[in-house]
């Protein structure tokens, strides 16, 4: 398989599995018992983050970046970090239980991103030739 073609499916592969990221996410809230509620607070919608994300990973497997790995752990670490605490739930412990859950299930699926973002960068890393000859 050609080089080009390779790394144009790697590409595909990140911005496809969108679906896949907001089902799981989806699933677990339901297993959860979680509410579904729409975000009345201002944020950054979460399509645009997990393309971010899974775009970084791409970019960084992809072209074989050293430490890849940390600087994907690092964007995990900081996306969380810049949510911690934001929402206050007060003495309702009920709340603080779904938010807290609502936390954990961000980072399962910021995790699955960063994953779906990398096997699409080995796709196109291939292509490349990083990760071995593809001719």
């Amino acid at each position: 398989m050609s080089s080009s073609i390779l790394f144009v499916l790697g590409l595909l592969f990140v911005f496809g599995s969108n679906k896949i990221v907001t089902s799981f996410a989806d699933w677990v809230r339901k297993a959860s018992d979680l509410p579904i509620t729409e975000k009345t607070y201002k944020h950054v919608p979460s399509w645009i983050l997990g393309d971010f994300e899974r775009l970084l990973a791409f970019g960084l497997v992809a072209f074989a970046v050293p430490q890849a790995g940390t600087a994907l752990i690092a964007w995990l670490a900081a996306k969380l970090a810049a949510n911690w605490r934001r929402r206050d739930a007060g003495d309702d412990s009920d709340e603080a239980a779904i938010i807290r859950a609502n936390t954990f299930i961000a980072l399962m699926a910021g995790v699955l991103s960063v994953i779906l973002g990398a096997v699409g960068g080995l796709i196109a890393g291939y292509g490349l030739g990083n990760y071995g000859n593809p001719e």
